[in-house]
């Protein structure tokens, strides 16, 4: 199937979305819930094997249906702990920060002129208001300081300076 640069981006979205859903999922010790989240018109558009993802049931088998694609590299990055404990805020941090940064680098190959200032526009707000969320999220039910929240901002070099946020 032939794909669209910028769609294409759209669609890895997507697959990230159902990723950290499935890995709340395992997290919480329900993996097979995932069959009745899936959604079975998404996976024909989809790299990511979805129905391969609703029989998963341990991490190993994770890593094992993620080889080869452009999720391995950032899941194996954060293994569960001696707990069994997923690091989700920090995976769900480093795979929207290749995202955002794909993304930018897509528009940036892809479009010219207004299109790419418009483009560039939008993207960089939707990161900004995805990380003051975060912000206010960390702040307000988490107590967190300004030092604890710097790691969990998603692609902070591609949006709003640090300082700002």
């Amino acid at each position: 199937m032939t794909r669209m640069p910028l769609s294409e981006a759209f669609i890895r979205f997507g697959e990230i979305r159902q990723l950290l859903l499935f890995l709340r999922l395992l997290g919480a010790g329900r993996p097979e819930a995932y069959f009745f989240d899936m959604p079975l018109y998404f996976n024909s558009h989809s790299r990511l094997n979805l129905v391969g993802l609703s029989e998963v049931r341990s991490y190993d088998d994770l890593c094992a249906l993620l080889d080869g694609t452009e999720y391995a590299r950032t899941v194996r990055q954060f293994p569960p702990d001696e707990s069994g404990r997923i690091p989700l805020p920090e995976t769900e941090t480093a795979l929207y920060t290749d995202w955002y940064r794909e993304f930018f680098d897509r528009i940036r190959r892809y479009t010219h002129g207004e299109e790419r200032r418009q483009l560039t526009e939008l993207l960089s707000q939707h990161l900004n208001t995805r990380n003051v969320l975060r912000i206010y999220r960390l702040k307000q039910y988490f107590d967190r300081t300004p030092e604890q929240i710097r790691p969990y901002l998603i692609a902070p070099s591609c949006g709003m300076p640090q300082a700002r946020l």
